[in-house]
């Protein structure tokens, strides 16, 4: 009836985060370069989309063009609008990963809630 659970040694446990300063452990992950590498990103990727949306623009109105001139409008209108929407969230993960990279790398990723410190991981 009673299970013997064998509490794991504290080699296994993972030491919790700190501020250096307090010693709190109330702490939020910053990501300040994630959040600026998706939006530029976002930016490029979809200013790339509407420069290729051309070809998109006459590959939808070509295929619209069998419903007739407002199948061909309407064809180009959703190449226009696929081809924006695809390269802004291309750009924008593509923009995050990197962000997230400079992240790790170079910036302070943690905020004290408590003191207001800015640190990074140890």
């Amino acid at each position: 009836m009673f299970e013997f659970v064998q509490k794991p040694s504290s080699a296994e446990q993972p030491t919790p985060l700190c501020c250096p300063k307090c010693h709190s452990q109330h702490l939020e992950a910053l990501s300040t370069g994630r959040h600026i590498g998706g939006a530029i990103g976002t930016v490029a990727g979809a200013a790339g989309g509407i420069a290729t949306a051309l070809t998109a623009a006459r590959a939808g109105a070509t295929v619209g063009f069998i419903a007739g001139p407002v199948g061909a409008i309407a064809g180009g209108i959703a190449g226009l609008i696929t081809a924006g929407i695809l390269g802004g969230s291309v750009g924008g993960i593509a923009g995050s990963v990197v962000g997230d990279a400079f992240d790790d790398a170079m910036v302070d990723q943690l905020h004290c809630l408590h003191c207001g410190h800015t640190f990074s991981q140890p």
